[in-house]
Order: structure tokens, then C-alpha cells, then sequence
């Protein structure tokens, strides 16, 4: 067997396990006519995954979605199939029963004539007509089975179109749910407490990183105006009016600017501080963010949809791995005591008296 005989039946068994057939329905149906309702829900999912494609989605989302497609498309043909192999089955039935009918006729009609030729007389003559009159009786009842059998037919028939036209209203409320959890999903991801938790979460990570070197100092000083405003882009004129509005960090400025001809760094003791202060400020973004959190949390739940699908994973989870970073090692998530370490105007310090938890 060549390589790619291997490969088509390798591409058939993924395929039969991503679009599967119920035992009972494929007993009843032809195997060729499974086949190529399969082939037709694979073209579907192609087809489903290109759409996702075209709005920009990811691959997982198109892929989920495309395989949505093609298992509803699989589900329509089979029963689709189904209910023809049932009415031609009915078919055969009835066929079968007007032929005995027939047969059972004729054999009645044979049955008259010998009788007519065997009998003489008037017992004869009214042993012809009770038959005669057994006969229409048997016609009747005939008839009469046979319209119960076309009522059986239609009632059946009914229950068919009901039973589809079940299947689509579920369809449609589960469209509407998906609409539904995609536009709080979209409304949550606008949130600015969300966004701005999400912009200082990697800036924080960069602070804890930056070397002892003086460009790792103006990278940490930089990480203060952005944590300040993550909404702005830092530029050296907005640094200096950071500096401007802080006496105590102009003073730092300048002397690390001074150090830096010299390849001189930071004092430990100050880098300290400056984690500090922005470990606050992050906290204070993270207790809006988990604010709006248990709001969209009850919004999802009230509208019958998973929380997990609108608000997503912990924004801070990527980063919860131990860091190392010497004191000021951290992992995001933990809680920190925010007490008298932030310089003044940068976090949320309330003297050496206050010291507080804060959970980021």
C-alpha cells in the first residue's frame, strides 16, 4: 500500500471520528449514502472555517466553528435520510399488504365460482348470498383498515414536520446564545479597567526584569509613567514632567543621568521603592478589574450563558510563575503589603502607621 492509500485512510478515520454515526441510524441506511453525507459535512466545515477565516478570527475559533457546520450539516442529511428509508420502507409495506389483498381476493372469487358450480337450488342460492354479503363485510373492513393505516400514515408525517421544526427552534436559541455571549464578551474586552489592567501587567513584569544597568534603570523609570497613564505613550517630555511634578525623582533623574556617563547605576534602595509604588498602583488597577469581573459574571449568569465565555481566564494568570528577582521578586496574583515603601505620589501609602493587603 502506497503512501498515500495510508494517508487517505488515516484522513477517513480522523474524519469518521470527527463526524460520527449513530449505530442505530447507519443499521438502517445505505453505507454509500453515509459516505457522501460525510464528504458533503467535510466540504462544510472547509467551508465554515473560511468564513471564521474572513472575520479575522484564530484558528481555534475557526476550527470549532467549521466543525460546528459540518456536524449539523451531517445531522440534517442523516435525518434527513433517515425519514426516506422509513417511507419507502412504509411503501414496501403497504405494497405488500394491497397485493395480499389482491390475492386473498382472487382466492374468494375462486371459492365463488367453484361454489356456484357445486350448489343447485335455493340453499345454494343463499348459501352464495351470505357469502356474498361475508365478502362485502370483508371489503369494509378492508377499506376501513386501510384508512387507518393512511390516518397512521399522516399522523407519522405530522410528528416528522413537528419534530424538524423542533430541531431549528433549538438551533435558533442556540444562535441567539452565542450572539448573546459574544456581545458581552465584546463590551467586557472594552472595559477600560480591563484594558488598562491588561497594559500594565507586562510593563510591571518588565520592571521586575530590568538588569542592574543603567539602561535597565530608564527602562524602570519609564515603567513609572506608563503604570501612571497606560493610555499614554512615553516620551522623554512626558518623563520630564514626571520629574517635574516629583522634587525627590527629578533629583534621582538627574543624578542617574550623571551616574549613567559614568556606567553607574541606581542605588538597590531606590529601585525598591520604585517597585513598590508600582505594585500598588497595579493593585489598585486589579481591584477595578475584578470589580467589573463579578459584574459581567452575574450579567452571563442571569442571561443563561457561561461566565468563562465572557470574561476569559484571569488577565494576571500568564504571569503567575515564580519570578527571580533578588528582594523585590513578586508573582503576579500574590498579595503584597503596601505600606510606607512607595514614594510619595506614586501609590497609595498612608503613612508608617497604615500598612494594608492588596491582592494584584
Amino acid at each position: 500500500m502506497g503512501w498515500l492509500a495510508r494517508a487517505g485512510q488515516g484522513l477517513g478515520r480522523v474524519r469518521n471520528a470527527l463526524l460520527p454515526v449513530p449505530e442505530e441510524v447507519a443499521s438502517q441506511l445505505d453505507p454509500r449514502t453515509i459516505e457522501a453525507l460525510r464528504k458533503q459535512a467535510v466540504l462544510q466545515m472547509g467551508l465554515g472555517m473560511m468564513s471564521a477565516g474572513e472575520k479575522r478570527q484564530g484558528l481555534g475559533t475557526a476550527a470549532l466553528y467549521g466543525l460546528d457546520q459540518a456536524q449539523q450539516g451531517l445531522g440534517q442529511g442523516l435525518n434527513q435520510a433517515w425519514l426516506g428509508s422509513r417511507a419507502r420502507r412504509e411503501d414496501t409495506r403497504l405494497t405488500l399488504q394491497d397485493a395480499r389483498t389482491q390475492r386473498m381476493e382472487e382466492r374468494q372469487a375462486t371459492i365463488d365460482r367453484l361454489a356456484l358450480e357445486d350448489q343447485q337450488g335455493d340453499v345454494a342460492y343463499r348459501q352464495r348470498q351470505e357469502e356474498r354479503q361475508a365478502e362485502q363485510d370483508r371489503i369494509r373492513q378492508a377499506e376501513r383498515d386501510q384508512d387507518q393505516a393512511l390516518e397512521t400514515a399522516r399522523f407519522n408525517a405530522t410528528l416528522g414536520r413537528q419534530t424538524e421544526s423542533d430541531r431549528r427552534a433549538l438551533e435558533k436559541e442556540d444562535l441567539n446564545t452565542r450572539r448573546y455571549t459574544s456581545s458581552l464578551r465584546k463590551e467586557f474586552r472594552g472595559l477600560q479597567s480591563v484594558k488598562d489592567y491588561e497594559t500594565v501587567l507586562p510593563i510591571i513584569e518588565s520592571a521586575r526584569k530590568a538588569p542592574m544597568t543603567p539602561a535597565g534603570d530608564l527602562q524602570l523609570i519609564y515603567s513609572v509613567g506608563k503604570i501612571l497613564d497606560p493610555g499614554s505613550v512615553v516620551r522623554e517630555g512626558e518623563l520630564q514632567l514626571t520629574q517635574n511634578a516629583q522634587p525627590w525623582l527629578s533629583k534621582m533623574v538627574g543624578q542617574y543621568q550623571k551616574q549613567l556617563k559614568g556606567g553607574a547605576t541606581l542605588p538597590a534602595e531606590i529601585r525598591k521603592q520604585f517597585i513598590a509604588a508600582l505594585d500598588e498602583r497595579v493593585a489598585g488597577y486589579r481591584l477595578a478589574y475584578e470589580r467589573d469581573v463579578g459584574v459581567y459574571n452575574r450579567y452571563a449568569g442571569e442571561g443563561g450563558v457561561d461566565p468563562y465565555s465572557v470574561v476569559g481566564e484571569d488577565l494576571a494568570s500568564p504571569y503567575r510563575t515564580p519570578k527571580t528577582g533578588g528582594d523585590n521578586a513578586i508573582d503576579v496574583g500574590s498579595v503584597i503589603d503596601v505600606g510606607t515603601a512607595a514614594p510619595a505620589g506614586l501609590g497609595r501609602s498612608t503613612g508608617p502607621t497604615t500598612r494594608r493587603k492588596v491582592n494584584w
